[in-house]
């Protein structure tokens, strides 16, 4: 004779069923919003060195990018165009950023493979007048990529997660982001 009703094991059976499933959407979740994360952040400081580089083109004035701190840059208008960020310069209304990762800038000579970390609140990027990007450190004076070379500059975002993209490779005349593995920058 049948009752209506859930017998107790199977009511065990399906709320363990159930419990599995939360745990493993929680670790996939918890992995996604990692990685969108540190794609975000990507994304949004490739799409403000681009937007520096087109005002430096459109406004004829030079436009430099620079890190008071590992998770914080800040953009503006290069007044005398000495590439660095002075007291006469325009700082740009949304300025300074926060971000959720540390940069690390490394200089690569892809001929001879060899990789540079440079600490980076000593770089400064800069956009002249006609586009073109010049990656300096400021204690040392020296270019990070010297141009029309095969030295380009990576700029990677330290995270845990591995995201599609979380790096931006610089050469004098391309930005383009990437996926940072075995000390290059992976164009996508």
């Amino acid at each position: 004779m049948k009752k209506n009703g859930f017998t107790l094991i199977e009511l065990m059976i399906v709320i363990s069923i159930i419990g599995i499933l939360a745990v493993a959407l929680g670790f996939s979740y918890r992995d996604w919003m990692g990685k969108y994360k540190v794609e975000k952040t990507t994304k949004e400081f490739y799409s403000d060195l681009l937007e520096a580089r087109s005002r430096a083109m459109q406004m004829n004035h030079g436009y430099v990018a620079d890190f008071p701190a590992a998770t914080q840059y800040r953009i503006a208008e290069d007044m005398d165009d000495g590439g660095t960020i002075n007291v006469g310069d325009n700082i740009l209304p949304t300025f300074p950023k926060i971000l959720e990762y540390t940069i690390s800038v490394f200089s690569r000579n892809d001929m001879t493979n060899a990789l540079t970390n440079v600490p980076i609140a000593n770089v400064d990027i800069s956009f002249n007048r006609r586009g073109f990007v010049t990656a300096r450190n400021r204690v040392t004076a020296q270019e990070l990529f010297t141009p029309w070379t095969t030295t380009r500059g990576i700029i990677s975002f330290t995270s845990t997660s591995v995201p599609d993209y979380d790096c931006i490779s610089l050469t004098r005349t391309r930005m383009n982001m990437g996926w940072f593995t075995g000390g290059s920058c992976i164009e996508k």
